[in-house]
């Protein structure tokens, strides 16, 4: 295991993954949702996080990843429809590259 800036490097039997990686110091602080912040500066949060674990991490730690994403946020006063919003608007452009 390598840890190397937002990724950590597995090497799994000579085979490379990539997993997000979060520094010892990091609380889980984001913009919290009840601030006076516009809509859109929240919402690209939120996208920018979910987009770096699709993106950065191997597939097999997703849902782990993803889970943390939705108990972060939700610590932050997210509402989960904002996260699932996010989260099906990814999926559906993914779907679009790589079809």
């Amino acid at each position: 295991r390598l840890n190397f800036l937002d990724v950590t490097l597995i090497n799994d039997n000579g085979t490379l993954e990539f997993n997000v990686f979060h520094k010892p110091t990091f609380l889980g602080r984001y913009l919290s949702f009840l601030s006076l912040h516009p809509l859109s500066q929240k919402r690209g949060i939120l996208i920018s996080v979910v987009d770096k674990t699709i993106l950065l991490s191997h597939p097999k730690y997703h849902e782990d990843n993803l889970n943390f994403i939705v108990n972060t946020f939700l610590e932050n006063d997210y509402p989960m429809k904002l996260f699932s919003l996010v989260y099906f608007r990814h999926n559906k452009f993914s779907i679009k590259i790589f079809a």
